[in-house]
């Protein structure tokens, strides 16, 4: 089902080629078309699933790719990112030297020969790669679907682009997906922390945040706390976060520069994630 919609009337019709950012967190589908013209979105619509069965998810991605025009001959460039907490962050340095297998068995109790692929995406900020399993079911609707496309994880683009929206040297950045959260921490404007958790109820939202400032040694005085994504100001969730961090604020994401006129009346952090997913490469 939909659970979210903006969209730009008669999208397909005056032949204008757009980019496809498509992100997938756990049940849940966020599709954002950006006509390559002006670099703005268009588009976005989110999909959760409620159903547990993975033959079904596969079958409503399919259907939805096509009942939306998504593999479409103007739909010239496609993006897609996983969010999964599974995932390692490898220096450029360390290069061949090491069994991706082995590494990512380190992450997770999950096994991966049969069911997953193993994938790589750059970080050239910080000169490293970033592995990750994608289930391999859900690369064969992508692999049938698209001609091409370029897979990213969640933390990649939030990690290499977030500086340019945030000017602090140390800062936390968590944002807020469907169903997850990513964090990343910046001393010195170095990463020093990347993590992913799965959403679940606010106090274990709460818990897993302190628990990063706590792990890092972070003062909660101190250490400022960017958010960004599907959290809004004022929320329960936000007032809860304040109540424990002295500095929590958004991401600085001015929406009219980078979202056509229908998205106004949207916080300019709400999707950010996507938003950076559709510029990368």
């Amino acid at each position: 089902m939909i659970t979210f919609e903006i969209t730009e009337d008669n999208l397909f019709t005056n032949n204008e080629l757009y980019k496809l950012s498509l992100l997938i967190s756990g049940d849940n589908f966020l599709f954002a078309l950006t006509g390559l013209s002006n670099g703005k979105i268009k588009s976005i619509r989110e999909f959760s699933l409620s159903c547990n069965d993975y033959d079904f998810k596969y079958e409503k991605l399919t259907k939805i790719i096509s009942d939306y025009n998504y593999n479409s001959s103007l739909v010239s460039r496609k993006n897609v990112s996983f969010i999964s907490k599974e995932f390692s962050i490898v220096p450029f340095k360390i290069g061949n030297k090491i069994d991706v297998n082995t590494l990512m068995s380190s992450v997770s109790i999950k096994q991966y020969l049969d069911d997953y692929k193993i994938f790589r995406s750059e970080i050239s900020s910080i000169e490293s790669n970033i592995f990750f399993p994608v289930n391999l079911d859900i690369i064969r609707v992508l692999d049938k679907k698209f001609d091409s496309y370029a897979i990213h994880h969640g933390i990649d683009y939030l990690t290499e682009k977030v500086n340019k929206f945030v000017s602090d040297p140390d800062f936390m950045l968590c944002n807020f997906t469907e169903n997850s959260i990513q964090t990343l921490v910046f001393k010195n404007s170095e990463l020093i922390s990347a993590m992913v958790f799965i959403n679940s109820s606010r106090d274990d939202i709460l818990y897993n945040i302190l628990s990063v400032y706590y792990k890092n040694g972070l003062l909660l005085n101190s250490m400022k706390l960017y958010l960004s994504g599907r959290i809004e100001r004022n929320s329960v969730l936000y007032n809860v976060l304040r109540d424990h961090i002295k500095f929590v604020d958004f991401v600085s994401f001015d929406s009219s520069i980078h979202f056509t006129e229908k998205f106004k009346d949207t916080p300019g952090h709400m999707f950010f994630d996507i938003y950076l997913l559709s510029k990368c490469v």
